[in-house]
């Protein structure tokens, strides 16, 4: 191959590069899906004939030192998501019967033998790796790193090695087996360690310290990088020759790239050992010979009389397995060593944070207290003035003015004290409608004139919740504080709502929506995990919407985030809602109806002035489950607990039995048992209702119980207990 034949290759390469970029831009899902498919046949057409240019001869007779096409297509693979995976295949198979039958005149036969190879290679690596991990990969962390090496470069490659010696032996009558899967086996692992290291490490995640870039590292990346680049041309390029004497000596490139691994961006840091890898291999293939200003004899330091072609393979292959895994491996040590010093940071500006607001809610206790002091005398003196002036019609206008704004302060104050006070959350009976009138009212202060406030008419029906409205006071304000920031400094419209949930009449729904900036699609999916904030440096601690996500999640609900950028965002809190109900509400302390704690008994028997006769047990696997159970067990008439696992079950039925509280039905997860044969293989205290995947392969020998299959809906539960006699 020439090197013009390799330059056009290459600019194919370069064009299908422009085309992901542009594919970036393109809205509509369909669409971008077609533009990177192609840009993906153009990027690996033109690596697979990149890949030919790295043989000594022709292509059979003489081993090949990487196959750059086997890193492309599993690095691709391993980043498409599962949707859209077997299209990246089929594009993949067509590109290597398009080289093969169409480029280089095998016969279909052959092709078809040598595709399949390479195809087994890619998926079988590529399905491994994900499979190892749990999804796409973070190439910079360590275990993932020695998992790719293991599974993509060891396993994989020497799978589709196995299966192209077998195809070359079959089609080309190539006997010698164990020689062809050594060079095919090494080639594709060489490849996948150089541009597949490459590619993935500029589609990881980019860590930083919080304390933003180092001073001079610009600089630096510049010294580095064109110190590399001149070592390189001159220990393992074309210029080599020129110092053959003292600088011919390949390992020259090491520390600096050992340096750029320590020291600088780990997309810089790949990037420099693949460019490396490249100089390398196609100076000894004397590619670069061609150039008009390169010596014919400059084939670099890999060349040299009286190695053979196979020994020179094996050079420049352990050349390149030396600086490739070294450089990413200290490339992953680094970055690993980033995020634990980022995480750490983050974790100490939470420390601080919270003592901050701690600080801050002292002084807001103390300021109410304050104020509640001087409204205090306000009234006082507001009653004598009252009782002086009689019936002054102009003077009772005024009063009744007054008494509208000391209201509003008592309650603003109120609301001071209500989010100081460090008390165990505890769970009662309360209407959302009226909870977010009254967070409103403490909103109202920190929302600036350029917001246009509106809180939508609530339809009539009953948004009673059981849960603690102080968590949930704070999530309305959290959620109103994000909203404001949106839409700062040029203001916008904030609307607020309740209103039964459309899609499920289990749930009642708090909306804030915002016309502010919106949120990006690719943070959309991080905004409710701890420390992830779309703010500027300063504005914001990412604890808001996760704070948000954890209450919700204690009353058995969810929160739904719909973002359009440039256009708004609507978070929408979901609650389970709680039918008015004349039985007494149990107060759970630990936040949750699905901690596991006991019921607060004495004032469970002091609201209700008799011991409750129907009390259930509820061990369930999934919190979020088990806190919607308890709750539907609450609004039938029901004195509910939860239990953390089938011991905690059977030690609550020794204590109510001590302090002679009935206990009269139970539900158990079998999934959530240790040992589930415990449950089966015995005769429980009291009828319960077994929840499992599948009842035909579980028999129970208790009589008075029986199994009802997952996934269950929580009325037909509710009309099992009913229905279970008790002892």
């Amino acid at each position: 191959m020439s090197i013009t034949e390799l330059g056009a290759w290459l600019t194919l390469v370069l064009a299908g590069l422009a085309l992901y970029v542009i594919s970036n831009r393109v809205t509509n899902h369909h669409l971008r899906l077609l533009i990177r498919l192609a840009a993906f046949a153009l990027a690996e057409s033109g690596i697979n004939q990149a890949s030919y240019a790295s043989y000594f001869g022709p292509v059979g007779s003489t081993p090949g030192v990487f196959w750059l096409t086997s890193g492309i297509s599993i690095a691709v693979l391993l980043l498409a998501d599962r949707k859209t995976y077997i299209y990246y295949v089929l594009v993949s198979i067509a590109v290597h019967l398009h080289s093969g039958m169409i480029l280089h005149d095998m016969q279909w036969t052959a092709s078809l033998s040598l595709t399949t190879a390479n195809i087994v290679e890619e998926v079988a690596g590529s399905i491994l790796l994900r499979w190892a991990v749990g999804g796409p990969p973070d190439i910079t962390r360590p275990k993932t790193f020695v998992l790719y090496c293991l599974l993509c470069a060891g396993v994989a490659a020497m799978l589709g090695a196995v299966v192209g010696a077998t195809a070359l032996w079959i089609c080309y009558d190539q006997h010698n087996w164990f020689r062809n899967w050594q060079v095919w086996w090494f080639s594709d692992a060489m490849g996948m360690l150089s541009i597949g290291l490459a590619i993935l490490t500029w589609n990881a995640p980019k860590v930083k310290p919080l304390q933003g870039s180092r001073k001079w590292e610009k600089t630096e990346t510049i010294i580095v990088v064109s110190t590399l680049i001149a070592t390189a041309l001159i220990s393992v390029g074309p210029l080599s020759l020129s110092f053959e004497s003292f600088l011919d000596y390949p390992y020259l490139v090491l520390p600096l790239l050992v340096w750029s691994a320590l020291r600088l961006d780990a997309r810089i840091a790949t990037t420099a050992a693949v460019f490396v890898a490249i100089i390398a291999v196609y100076t000894a293939s004397s590619m670069f010979a061609q150039l008009p200003f390169i010596p014919d004899n400059a084939l670099g330091p890999f060349r040299v009389r009286g190695r053979s072609i196979a020994q020179t393979v094996l050079a420049i292959q352990a050349f390149l397995f030396v600086t490739l895994l070294t450089t990413q491996i200290l490339v992953s040590i680094t970055h690993e060593r980033i995020r634990s010093e980022s995480q750490r940071q983050q974790l100490r500006m939470q420390l601080y944070e919270s003592q901050r607001m701690e600080s801050v809610a002292q002084l807001a206790s103390g300021v109410a207290h304050d104020l509640n002091n001087l409204l205090a005398i306000i009234k006082l003196y507001r009653d004598q003035v009252e009782e002086i002036v009689g019936k002054n019609e102009q003077l009772r206008t005024a009063l009744e003015a007054m008494d509208y704004a000391t209201d509003n302060a008592t309650a603003l104050s109120r609301s001071m004290l209500d989010l100081s006070r460090q008390e165990p959350a505890e769970f009662s009976q309360f209407d959302a409608d009226k909870l977010l009138k009254q967070s409103m009212k403490l909103c109202a202060p920190l929302l600036p004139q350029t917001i246009s406030v509106r809180v939508l008419p609530t339809p009539p029906g009953d948004y009673s919740v059981v849960g603690n409205p102080k968590q949930l006071q704070q999530a309305i304000l959290n959620l109103v504080l994000n909203a404001r920031d949106a839409m700062t400094p040029g203001g916008g419209d904030l609307s607020i709502w309740v209103m039964p949930d459309p899609k499920s009449d289990r749930y009642i729904e708090i909306g804030v929506s915002d016309t502010g900036t919106g949120i990006k699609p690719e943070d959309l999916k991080h905004v409710l995990q701890p420390l992830f904030t779309t703010k500027a440096k300063g504005l914001g601690t990412g604890l808001g919407l996760s704070i948000v996500q954890s209450i919700a999640e204690q009353h058995s609900g969810n929160v739904v985030i719909e973002s359009d950028v440039g256009k708004g965002t609507t978070v929408r809190l979901k609650l389970a809602c709680h039918p008015t109900t004349n039985a007494a509400v149990p107060r759970l302390q630990g936040g949750t109806l699905a901690s596991g704690m006991a019921v607060d008994q004495q004032t469970n028997q002091a609201e209700t002035g008799s011991v409750l006769e129907r009390r259930a047990l509820i061990f369930i696997a999934d919190p979020q489950v088990r806190g919607a159970v308890i709750s539907e067990l609450i609004g039938h008439g029901w004195s509910a607990i939860g239990c953390d696992s089938f011991e905690v079950f059977i030690e609550q039925l020794e204590q109510s039995r001590q302090l002679d509280r009935t206990v009269t039905r139970g539900v158990i997860d079998l999934r959530a048992c240790t040992a589930p044969e415990h449950v089966i293989e015995r005769a429980l205290p009291v009828p319960v209702i077994v929840l499992c995947e599948n009842s035909s392969s579980v028999n129970l020998m208790d009589s008075q119980s029986y199994l009802l299959e997952l996934p269950i809906r929580v009325k037909d539960l509710i009309k099992a207990i009913d229905n279970l006699e008790a002892n």
